[in-house]
């Protein structure tokens, strides 16, 4: 794996402004993205040291791939989806670390469902990261209600956005463009695959991507943070 710089994204400020604070990754007490009436700021997150990596070069649409047959690396370097509806989802041949940064840049032409990122849990199944679901206003970690919340215009259409799974021992962090959405404190046992067969993966040990409509993924990436992953192949 070759070592990945830190892609910069530029940020609309439109996007921003009904933007509503929830709980910054200390994982305390009162944590799991609350909403709070009036419109503030999102809390910045904290960037891990780490070995960063690019694995889309690790994708191989023709083995990775579980559902859709649209999936595609281009000359580019950015894995694509033409497929729509059932959840096309692809594995990506990696298995994390302990501790990490999940990242992906995305965009799409159109709004609908929006894109899951699919974790390993520690003690064996998967959990997800969705956003942009509900006409690119919706996001949440599945089978948490709490963490789940709603902006207006939060996802709009053909811009990149990069959303963030910070992955430790006490919890879990969902963010967009570097700010947080979403904190819950957990041990991973009420994390998990709602709608099991839409997201299921038939390697639940490795990450995955997915998505409900076309989507362009520009960058998937790792930020190790505890621990060494491993390629699969």
């Amino acid at each position: 794996m070759r070592r990945y710089s830190v892609l910069l994204l530029v940020v609309a400020l439109a996007a921003v402004g009904c933007f509503r604070k929830v709980a910054p990754p200390n994982f305390g007490p009162g944590s799991g993205g609350q909403q709070q009436q009036q419109p503030v700021e999102l809390e910045v997150i904290q960037k891990p040291n780490g070995q960063t990596y690019d694995l889309i070069p690790l994708i191989d649409p023709k083995l990775d791939r579980q559902h859709g047959d649209r999936w595609a690396v281009l000359a580019s370097g950015e894995l694509r989806c033409d497929d729509q509806h059932a959840v096309p989802r692809i594995h990506v041949p990696y298995k994390p670390p302990e501790e990490y940064d999940f990242t992906v840049v995305f965009s799409q032409p159109n709004l609908r469902n929006g894109i899951s990122l699919i974790m390993p849990k520690p003690g064996g199944g998967q959990f997800f990261w969705a956003i942009g679901y509900g006409g690119g206003t919706e996001y949440g970690f599945g089978g948490v209600q709490r963490t789940a919340g709603r902006i207006d215009g939060l996802i709009k259409t053909n811009t990149k956005y990069e959303t963030t799974v910070q992955v430790r021992r006490g919890g879990v962090v969902g963010c967009i463009n570097g700010r947080i959405l979403a904190s819950h404190q957990t041990n991973y046992n009420d994390l998990r695959n709602a709608h099991e067969d839409w997201r299921d993966m038939k390697d639940k040990t490795v990450l995955a991507v997915a998505c409900d409509d076309p989507t362009t993924f520009h960058v998937i990436r790792i930020t190790e943070v505890t621990g060494q992953g491993t390629r699969i192949r």
